[in-house]
């Protein structure tokens, strides 16, 4: 999300949107997305993506999330180039995640782009 430009304006959810979270939530909370604890002997996957305002990244193991992370750009950021902003995303989340990789047995590393590949 953006930040808004004044605090004191309330947030209205119209009822499609409050479905929405509604599904979100529920989803992230399902038997199917219940975060794995990490087991450092077995790969790990890392799935990073950029937009024109933030980047973001999830660290699987055997198909479960272990966690989510996410930013916004700073202004120099924003004028990057598409692929540059994908390569900040690899390089900020691998720093970001260090401390679950390091030493790990390995890590594939995805763009999100690479996923439609994969089938």
């Amino acid at each position: 999300m953006s930040k808004r430009e004044s605090a004191k304006v309330p947030i209205t959810l119209y009822d499609n949107a409050l479905e929405a979270f509604n599904k979100i939530k529920n989803s992230l909370s399902s038997e199917e997305v219940i975060f794995a604890f990490p087991n450092f002997e077995k790969e790990f996957h890392l799935t990073t993506d950029a937009s024109s305002c933030a980047l973001g990244a999830v660290l699987e193991q055997e198909g479960k999330p272990v966690t989510f992370i996410s930013r916004t750009l700073n202004k120099a950021e924003e004028n990057y180039a598409t692929n540059e902003k994908e390569m900040l995303a690899i390089v900020w989340a691998l720093k970001t995640l260090r401390n679950y990789l390091y030493g790990s047995a390995a890590v594939k590393i995805f763009k999100t782009t690479d996923l439609g590949r994969m089938h």
